[in-house]
């Protein structure tokens, strides 16, 4: 091959997203979902959640309160009734949260809008509103139409939880003519407040929040909330959307850590950051069931899970915290994409997912008085594999792992149709993609050069569980989105789209019993490695082997920028000099660790050696003292480069000496018998995968490949035990031409039968291929193998080559695959 990078094109202009044109209302992004519109004509709605009893709850964008029911019983909500009619009450409601069941109120909703937070309650309970009680008032009100948001109720003692927006987004710190700073920790602007729940007092929980749209209540009593990006307007002020966990005492970063204007707070980190920007992180809610033990929606691996809506561009996000004494730790996948903007989804009582959305386009859509549209997605399909994690194992290699075996004949071809994009930008389905905030960022997102990773081979394990990948190099610290084809039926789930980034380290177990595992953790930390690789039977395997004694071995690269300061707004810069951070990484019960020291590099080496699985991993900074969990997307894998452009890969080191020629001769003898079942360069057979790829591929995989033809089997290869009709049996891999089918063997024994003669036919977990062609070829005849498989004839380097001149035409080419080597000049 020529020895030159491909995963990131040498072309740094790359491609631009194309958008599907007409995209469908609501696009899945993982198999085993349907999705209908309800038959209900309605205004925009803000907010959605189911009582016990059954009945949804909608309130309305114009401030009238609806209930929802399914009045012909087959499962779909059809019927509103109208629960209260605002008439001037209550402006720019965005808020929700519903009475307990044990209110001695009544039965009723807290709504945050301008200028208070009420509650509109049935008192007879006759299913319409009846009284307006004051939960919290009288602030001076904002000139803007919104200056409180979000609104929940602590289910342990009937609490009343609410923000008010920041005084001015555009003037964080309220600066006067002279540049006088006037903003107050003590001000209520800008603030997380509880009321009691007889609703006489208020206090200020945190602050520093900007445009807090939803807080919830987790079932382990945890508050959240969703809080609109900012630093649109304020170089670095939250630029990304954030979920935040609420402290009391804690500070939020809007307006941010200044040494003039704002000395004396910390920053407190979000639990997770929304990219790219501008998703306007509005509604969310948990998944957890309506009543106790009832469902939750999709596989029960995502109970617990937050499903937050973007509203400007239309997506829904299933994100998987983890608690810990130090923190939340947080993964999100984007879920669907919709053309309309989607502004809240909770679960319902028979475990599906109810989605608000509203007429119009970003950032605010139709108004109060728009037509808005609620779908339901529902799990129809839970026999479907579902995609539980996809991570890089390697730097040419890509595995997907799923909770149950998949179906062979759904992989079909499946290398040419597989997509994986790189870019900064660039994520699971994002040609779904119809709505684009006017932005000035947003705008450079959609040309942002995005680059083609070719994949060279599809292999699925023997437990049919993971597929694996092997790719052109992925060393460049982006995202990367892939698009995998529909494991089910191809007219309700055509393709999967998931996506991953380089964030995760390289590890390896030794046991004391002499077995190894080696492989990809999300994090050095243990609690959480092991918490979100769940589902992973590769990884399911580490954990039971770390049982019994051992030593890990935990190699990765950390970004320590800004860990307690908000990043910047692109093309932003500060009117001060900020400080160097000074960071302290621990890792409690570690055999021995070693980090890089500070130098001009965002990235520091990591190592770390432990001998149990209760490893933790924590941080704190010279500013701030508490520990805290470190974030995924601090952790990067060893191989990752900051820059996109990937050093130029060298001829593995292990080809040192090999001999193409001999290599050449190795394929086609009949002691190797490769040729039987194997095509290289258009010369062999087909029963086997083509290996003209393995020039794209790296020494270890292949050699892995060799040595455990079992490991990773190749869906268009499988092996299938066959008994006829006669009851002669055959095992060995099939081509079918026809009614004619014919078995190559273990040996390359080629066998033709009809397809009528066959009584049964199994597929295997094990591979066709034998084990040991190593062993029995010896370690330099197999250097040589390597040598002829991995080398490109046409670009073959000189020292490979043991400096012969490269072939000078297709001609030479050609001659030298028939076994004539060109005037003599590549004889061994």
């Amino acid at each position: 091959m020529l020895w030159l990078q491909a995963a990131e094109p040498r072309d740094d202009r790359g491609e631009v997203l194309v958008p599907m044109k007409n995209p469908p209302p609501v696009q899945v992004f993982v198999p085993g979902f349907t999705w209908r519109e309800l038959p209900l004509q309605l205004t925009n709605i803000n907010n959605v959640k189911y009582r016990e009893d059954g009945t949804l709850v909608a309130l309305g964008y114009n401030g009238n309160i609806w209930h929802i029911r399914d009045s012909n019983g087959d499962g779909h909500p059809d019927a509103a009734k109208l629960f209260y009619e605002n008439k001037g009450s209550l402006q720019s409601p965005i808020g929700m949260d519903l009475t307990r069941p044990d209110d001695k109120r009544g039965t009723g909703v807290y709504v945050a809008a301008k200028g208070k937070v009420v509650l509109i309650v049935d008192t007879d309970r006759d299913g319409v509103a009846d009284r307006e009680i004051d939960v919290a008032t009288g602030w001076k009100e904002f000139s803007v139409n919104m200056d409180v948001a979000g609104v929940a109720v602590d289910p342990k003692d009937g609490s009343v939880w609410f923000g008010r927006v920041t005084a001015d987004y555009r003037n964080a710190y309220l600066l006067d003519k002279n540049g006088k700073a006037e903003y107050s920790l003590t001000d209520e602007r800008g603030t997380i407040q509880r009321v009691a729940p007889d609703f006489k007092s208020r206090e200020i929980v945190a602050t520093g929040v900007r445009v807090p749209v939803s807080l919830r209540f987790h079932s382990n009593g945890d508050l959240f909330c969703s809080d609109q990006e900012g630093a649109t307007w304020l170089p670095n002020g939250n630029p990304f959307d954030e979920l935040l966990l609420i402290r009391k005492g804690r500070h939020y970063g809007f307006p941010p850590r200044h040494p003039r204007h704002l000395p004396d707070v910390i920053d407190e980190p979000s639990v997770f950051d929304y990219r790219p920007q501008h998703q306007s992180t509005t509604g969310f809610n948990f998944n957890e069931p309506v009543k106790p033990g009832g469902p939750t929606f999709g596989p029960a691996s995502w109970a617990g899970d937050a499903f937050v809506t973007g509203y400007s561009r239309g997506k829904i996000y299933r994100t998987k915290l983890l608690k810990t004494p130090e923190g939340y730790v947080a993964r999100s996948d984007l879920f669907a994409c919709l053309n309309m903007l989607t502004v809240d989804a909770c679960v319902s009582p028979d475990g599906a997912l109810i989605v608000a959305c509203h007429s119009g386009g970003p950032d605010w859509g139709s108004g109060p008085n728009g037509k808005g549209k609620l779908y339901k997605i529902t799990y129809t399909d839970p026999a479907l594999p579902q995609p539980v994690l996809t991570w890089p194992s390697g730097p040419r290699e890509i595995r997907v792992a799923f909770d149950k075996p998949i179906d062979p004949a759904t992989l079909r071809d499946a290398r040419q149709r597989i997509r994986i994009t790189a870019g900064r930008t660039a994520q699971a389905g994002d040609r779904f993609e119809s709505l684009w905030p006017g932005y000035a960022v947003v705008q450079a997102e959609k040309v942002t050069p995005r680059f083609n990773v070719p994949v060279r081979s599809v292999q699925l394990t023997p437990d049919r569980r993971t597929l694996v990948l092997a790719v052109d190099p992925i060393t460049a610290a982006m995202h990367y989105a892939v698009t995998l084809p529909g494991l089910g039926r191809t007219d309700t789930h055509p393709h999967i789209d998931l996506a991953f980034d380089l964030s995760g380290c390289d590890a390896t177990w030794t046991g004391s019993d002499g077995q190894s595992w080696n492989g990809w953790l999300p994090s050095p930390d243990l609690r959480v490695a092991s918490a979100f690789t769940a589902g992973s039977a590769e990884h399911d395997a580490l954990w039971k082997q770390m049982n019994d004694k051992g030593v890990l071995r935990i190699k990765a690269c950390l970004n320590l920028a800004n860990m307690l300061r908000p990043a910047l707004q692109p093309g932003s810069r500060l009117d001060y000099d900020a400080p160097q951070e000074v960071v302290t990484i621990e890792f409690p019960g570690a055999e021995s660790q070693r980090i890089s020291e500070p130098s001009t590099k965002q990235f520091r080496d990591l190592e770390v050696t432990t001998r149990t699985s209760a490893q933790t991993m924590t941080w704190h900074t010279k500013d701030d003292a508490a520990s805290r969990a470190m974030h995924l997307q601090r952790v990067l894998v060893p191989w990752a480069e900051e820059s996109r452009n990937v050093v130029v890969p060298k001829p593995p080191a292990e080809l040192a000496g090999g001999s193409w020629a001999r290599g050449r001769r190795i394929f086609f003898s009949e002691q190797a018998a490769c040729f039987k079942c194997h095509a290289l360069h258009g010369q062999g057979e087909t029963f086997g995968p083509d290996l003209s790829y393995l020039s794209h591929r790296d020494y270890a995989s292949v050699l892995r490949d060799i040595e455990q033809p079992s490991f990773a089997i190749n869906p268009d290869h499988l092996t299938y035990a066959v008994t006829l009709t006669d009851g002669r049996s055959y095992t060995g891999v099939l081509q079918a031409n026809g009614d004619t089918v014919r078995l190559a063997d273990m040996r390359g024994v080629v066998v033709e039968f009809a397809r009528s003669e066959i009584d049964t036919m199994h597929a295997s977990s094990v591979s066709t291929m034998p084990d040991g062609l190593p062993k029995l070829l010896g370690q330099e005849r197999t250097k040589d193998l390597l040598t002829y498989l991995m080398t490109n004839p046409v670009s073959m380097p000189r020292d490979l080559a043991k400096g012969r001149p490269k072939p000078r035409s297709v001609a030479e080419v050609n001659a030298m695959l028939a076994g004539a080597p060109p005037a003599g000049k590549l004889k061994p």
